[in-house]
Formats: structure tokens, C-alpha cells, sequence
């Protein structure tokens, strides 16, 4: 796998945003008084009402791949009835990583429901089309592990849209003469996945909102 890149450093000598810059240091004089023996008193002005804000202190803050995971685990609540089961493979490790993942996310967010569905759903939403892409990884997963063990297949639930995009992907590695690395590209995936969550840190808790 190609090891995701961290942001180039950034040079702290020099600031982003440089601070503004007063023209004088000396404080000018105030304006000579009104002469007369009852000057008249300057009207006051009144701030403008100040609008309520809704406080989103309380707001989760999720990632970008959270988000991700965390909008296919509502589809299969909100639209469970259109989620059906689809074979997927992926070497052991690969489930055993997930199965970890699902374990700590389910800690952090206290969602005791999410579970593998979710997260196959997102990596699959999430790939790339592009058959070149789709070879690279192959390839770098090959690479990393000096070639893909056996897989370990079993039957997951997703939305209609992964699973038309799942199909059209095994069409395109079978375009690419690789007909048999789905196990492949889907270990790659999930990988990729994982690894990116891992940089976003814990699921947040998500904020329940009162009906009234």
C-alpha cells in the first residue's frame, strides 16, 4: 500500500497572515471643546440588538472518512429495507483490523450498532473507478504483502448504491484482464480506509436532538 503522505511542514519564521502594521504610535490629541457656556450633549448611539445564536459547542466534529461511515450507518437505519447482503472477501487480517475498528468506534460514539456494514459500505462509496487507480492498488497491496493471502468470504449488507458500484468494479478489473483480484482490490480498499480513519482519531458521540 502507498503510505499516506503527511502535510509539508510549514516554515513557523515567517507567520501565515503578518499582523497589521499602525502607522503612528502616538495617540491623537482630542478635539479642542466646543466653546459656549452649555455645549450641547451628543446623542448616544444604540448598538444594535445583538441576534440569538444556536450554540454548536455541543456539535460533533467528525472527519472527513467519519462522516463517510457515519452517513451509510444512517442509510441503513433510515432505509434498511434496501440494504440487502453481498459477498465480500477480504484476507483475515484485513477483518480482524475492521473488526477492531468497529469495536473502538462503538466505544467512542457510544452507537453500539455500528457494526461491518457501515464501513464496507463507505470503503466501496469511497473507491476510485478509474481502472489505473484500481490496478495500483492491486498492485501495492501485492507489493506490501508480497502477494494476497486467502481470503476469508462472508456475506455483508449493503445500500443499492454500493453494492451497483461494487459490481461495476469487479466489471472493471475484469476489463483489466484481473477478473480474479476482487479480493484484492477489496482488502486495498478496506485498508485504505482503515489507515485514513486511524489519522482522524475516535468516532465523536453524536448530538441527540429533542423532538420538542
Amino acid at each position: 500500500m502507498r503510505e499516506e503522505r503527511s502535510p509539508a511542514t510549514v516554515d513557523t519564521a515567517e507567520p501565515l497572515v503578518a499582523p497589521l502594521q499602525t502607522t503612528s504610535t502616538t495617540a491623537a490629541s482630542p478635539p479642542p471643546a466646543p466653546e459656549g457656556p452649555n455645549p450641547p450633549t451628543p446623542a448616544k448611539k444604540q448598538k444594535p440588538a445583538r441576534k440569538e445564536r444556536v450554540s454548536d459547542a455541543g456539535a460533533p466534529q467528525y472527519g472527513e472518512n467519519q462522516q463517510k461511515v457515519w452517513q451509510s450507518f444512517k442509510d441503513s437505519r433510515v432505509r434498511s429495507r434496501l440494504w440487502k447482503q453481498h459477498g465480500v472477501n477480504l484476507i483475515p487480517e484485513a477483518w480482524d483490523a475492521l473488526d477492531a475498528r468497529v469495536k473502538a468506534d462503538r466505544k467512542s460514539s457510544g452507537e453500539t450498532d455500528l457494526a461491518r456494514p457501515a464501513y464496507i459500505d463507505a470503503v466501496i462509496l469511497d473507491a476510485p473507478q478509474d481502472v489505473d487507480e484500481l490496478v495500483e492498488l492491486v498492485d501495492l497491496i501485492n507489493e506490501e504483502l508480497l502477494g494476497v493471502p486467502a481470503g476469508d468470504r462472508t456475506s455483508v449488507s449493503m445500500s443499492p448504491e454500493a453494492r451497483k458500484k461494487f459490481l461495476g468494479l469487479l466489471e472493471t478489473l475484469g476489463d483489466a484482464r484481473m477478473k480474479r483480484k476482487g479480493k484484492d482490490l477489496m482488502t486495498a480498499l478496506t485498508v485504505r480506509m482503515l489507515r485514513k480513519l486511524e489519522t482522524e482519531g475516535a468516532m465523536p458521540k453524536p448530538q441527540r436532538r429533542k423532538l420538542v
